[in-house]
């Protein structure tokens, strides 16, 4: 099935309040919660996480409140998303966890400045996802870690039922919403040719269940002083 890529950009109010309203839903909390337990195995000792296309913050409110040695950041194009994150955010009272406004392909950050980088279901919005993972490259630090996971483009035999069984959980905006997504989604190996043309180094692809591909890579061990 060709690809056919869907806005950047969830600017509607009636977008993210859909977004928003579903990811309150016990489904996409289970997704939430099993995108939380990969990063934990990462194995990011301390420093600052960096969260590109955050949305509404669900993600980073649950690892704020499961680390609060780590500082995290999320980052969005939308103000509609980055005002219900600030929101939520503010209700958790986490004092580790705040929002900005950035292009994830221009991050407006310093050189290796995060000791991670995430994201959940951003790439299938972008047209070409290698100038992101330039960024990523760019601004994580070298022993850091990266956790990019998105959803993948099923093959065009399976797609009414991948639709009809894994949008089971979505009505009205929502569905229509995740159709579009399938169809802007990557598939396995296009996700890792983009990753091969990229500079983020020493990561790999990996797949969640049927419904899920991504990036990662987990934090360098530091390395020991030598001995005197």
């Amino acid at each position: 099935m060709p690809r056919i890529p869907e806005p950047e950009i969830m600017a509607s109010d009636l977008e993210a309040a859909s977004y928003a309203s579903a990811a309150a839903q016990a489904y996409l909390s289970r997704i939430d919660d099993s995108f939380v337990d990969h990063f934990l195995r990462l194995g990011v000792p301390a420093g600052s996480v960096l969260d590109v296309g955050c949305g509404p913050g669900d993600i980073l409110i649950k690892l704020a409140a499961r680390l609060p040695h780590l500082s995290f950041l999320g980052v969005d194009l939308s103000h509609a998303m980055l005002a219900l994150a600030r929101a939520r955010a503010a209700a958790a009272a986490l004092p580790n966890l705040r929002f900005e406004y950035a292009d994830a392909k221009s991050l407006p950050y310093s050189h290796t400045s995060f000791a991670a980088v995430i994201s959940n279901s951003l790439i299938h919005h972008l047209t070409d996802p290698v100038p992101f993972l330039n960024e990523v490259a760019r601004v994580v630090s070298p022993a850091g870690a990266v956790l990019l996971r998105d959803i993948r483009r099923p093959p065009s035999f399976l797609f009414p039922l991948w639709c009809r069984w894994f949008g089971r959980h979505y009505s009205g905006q929502m569905l229509r919403s995740y159709h579009a997504s399938l169809r802007a989604a990557f598939t396995p190996r296009e996700l890792a040719a983009a990753l091969h043309a990229s500079r983020l180094h020493a990561c790999r692809i990996f797949r969640h269940h049927l419904t899920h591909i991504g990036i990662v890579r987990p934090a360098s061990p530091p390395i020991p002083p030598p001995l005197p």
